[in-house]
């Protein structure tokens, strides 16, 4: 029996009672997908592709809270390594936290850019990138819901002054949790996603857990659906329909309806991978 080098697992797309979270805010920031997701009031409200932490300088897993945004932030070299003789850079153009950085603790931050072109791979130093539009955009949707300053013309001065420093602390912390997951389940689709940190126990084992989680019998997959999403796979995230992996077979757990928001995110999922970081090998038994 050939093995498969792809990993499978799960994240609903889910009120914040299933994540623990009820009537609130919560970041859920998933590694394998390379990506950030906003909750908030039991909801779905957007969801940012990242760079993270390289298999060397992995991105730490676990619960982790938002306390302050930091506008134009300053960028000191941390005691490390591959910091070694570097200097402080001050803010504006060249800054590696780009025009905003959300501290999350330790020497983990969620932060914009002087590097674009890495948003969608495992090669921080850790921390977690996101372009600079996305990340304002980020900072100013918390703001606004979680301090008092929401005047518009404070944003209008944090981008006209940006060689100074704006400082803001949330009302609350807002809790963050940083996990694994190699498949997620989005309404009745299943989307899958590369080993960034090699963690694989194999898809045989990702997959059995995966259908006795939520109810599946996997004599019943349909295999050359099977396999279309495995050869989708090999290159980057991939997503299928759980009625086409079961067809003709109820689905346990029925998902609800989704929003039109969360439709044109699900279409979006289905775009061509970024990325190419390792082949994956598949079997037949």
């Amino acid at each position: 029996m050939k093995k498969i080098i792809l990993v499978l697992s799960v994240l609903l797309v889910c009120p914040l009672s299933v994540l623990g979270v009820e009537g609130n805010t919560e970041l859920v920031v998933n590694i394998p997908a390379l990506e950030v997701t906003l909750y908030h009031e039991g909801a779905w409200v957007e969801s940012f592709p990242l760079a993270v932490g390289s298999p060397v300088y992995k991105t730490p897993i676990g619960d982790r809270s938002l306390k302050q945004i930091v506008w134009n932030p300053w960028w000191f070299p941390p005691d490390s390594p591959w910091a070694r003789g570097a200097k402080p850079a001050p803010p504006g153009a060249g800054n590696p936290l780009g025009p905003v950085k959300l501290d999350l603790g330790g020497d983990i931050r969620m932060h914009g850019t002087n590097k674009e072109s890495s948003i969608g791979q495992a090669v921080s130093h850790g921390c977690l990138r996101m372009k600079n539009e996305d990340a304002k955009k980020l900072a100013r949707w918390i703001q606004e819901h979680h301090t008092e300053k929401t005047d518009p013309l404070l944003f209008e001065q944090y981008a006209k002054e940006k060689g100074r420093s704006f400082y803001v602390n949330l009302d609350e912390p807002i809790p963050v949790k940083i996990i694994y997951d190699l498949v997620e389940r989005e309404g009745d689709f299943v989307k899958t996603h590369l080993d960034v940190y090699r963690k694989s126990t194999g898809v045989d084992q990702a997959l059995a857990d995966f259908l006795e989680t939520e109810g599946f019998e996997k004599e019943a997959v349909n295999p050359s659906a099977l396999g279309r999403l495995l050869q989708k796979a090999e290159t980057g995230s991939a997503l299928a329909s759980l009625r086409e992996l079961f067809p003709g077979n109820l689905l346990p757990n029925p998902a609800p309806p989704l929003d039109p928001v969360e439709s044109a995110w699900i279409a979006h999922l289905n775009e061509p991978p970024r990325r190419n970081l390792f082949s994956v090998a598949i079997f037949n038994r």
